[in-house]
């Protein structure tokens, strides 16, 4: 049995950027190649508000709108209640709906990675992973990026009791249409809509391309999941449970933040990697 110091779970910006600060780390992915990277291609998963000088980057305008609106405090609480169901705003709202901002496109990084590799269970007693192909790994420590929820439905000791179920989410459907639309190359709006006469509840546009997202079934659309993160008291907890036995969970669906932002995780990664032979680590 193959034992690796570090293994990675996801294969998105976050898994890829931490396989980058520490490259010992073996990345896992269920998914293939060509559909491991469609948050960053189609929900702008990738912007970022500080520049990261590991990675590529192109430096972008980001321009927020509510119903067409430079946003406002009231247009903010409006829109987060119709969506979720909570009007009470936090300092995560205030930097998600700045009006305008520069931001950095971060090229997806082209790292090594061990595609379809779908994880049937782990052991973190053991400190073992079984893959549905058959492979049983060892590991030193789990480096989680995928949604909290899921990798609770991997834990062995965990299984039985679907705690996964507390962590609520809304599925989300996509579709994308290229256009010609009068704006510059670096600029990306994106206008949330407060209205109960339509289902979307974003349209995203560049200058060649327009796409919408909601929580209903539009037309011609994909369905994306996980979705939309709803707020859950048990995350904090669960996450640092985790780090109990050498599991630690970053980005926004790993730790299930839904107001953190791609640079704030990239600095708590940098600080990991950065740990490496003290105490705590692994």
């Amino acid at each position: 049995m193959k034992t690796y110091p570090i293994v990675i779970l996801g294969a998105g910006i976050i898994g890829r950027f931490a396989k980058v600060l520490m490259p010992e780390a073996e990345v896992f992915e269920r998914k293939d190649e060509s559909a491991s990277n469609y948050t960053c291609n189609y929900l702008l998963g990738n912007l970022s508000r500080v520049r990261v000088p590991e990675l590529e980057y192109t430096k972008m305008i980001y321009r927020n709108l509510i119903n067409g609106e430079k946003p406002t405090m009231d247009l903010i609480r409006a829109y987060k209640e119709s969506k979720v169901g909570i009007s009470k705003l936090d300092y995560g709202d205030y930097k998600q709906f700045i009006h305008e901002q520069i931001v950095y496109a971060v090229k997806l990084p082209q790292v090594a990675v061990s595609f379809n590799k779908d994880v049937e269970s782990i052991n973190p007693l053991e400190k073992t992973i079984k893959f549905k192909d058959g492979d049983e790994i060892k590991y030193g420590c789990i480096i989680n990026t995928i949604p909290l929820k899921n990798l609770l439905g991997l834990i062995d000791f965990w299984k039985e009791y679907n705690i996964g179920a507390f962590f609520a989410n809304k599925p989300i459907y996509y579709k994308e249409y290229f256009i010609n639309e009068d704006l510059p190359e670096d600029v990306v709006v994106l206008n949330f809509i407060v209205s109960e006469r339509t289902p979307l509840y974003r349209i995203t546009t560049t200058k060649h391309s327009r796409s919408e997202e909601s929580y209903y079934e539009m037309k011609d659309s994909i369905k994306i999941l996980p979705g939309k993160i709803l707020p859950s008291e048990q995350a904090e907890e669960v996450a640092r449970d985790l780090q109990l036995y050498s599991i630690y969970s970053y980005g926004r669906y790993g730790r299930w933040r839904s107001t953190e932002h791609i640079h704030e995780t990239f600095k708590n990664l940098r600080r990991f990697s950065e740990r490496k032979g003290q105490i705590g680590y692994c």
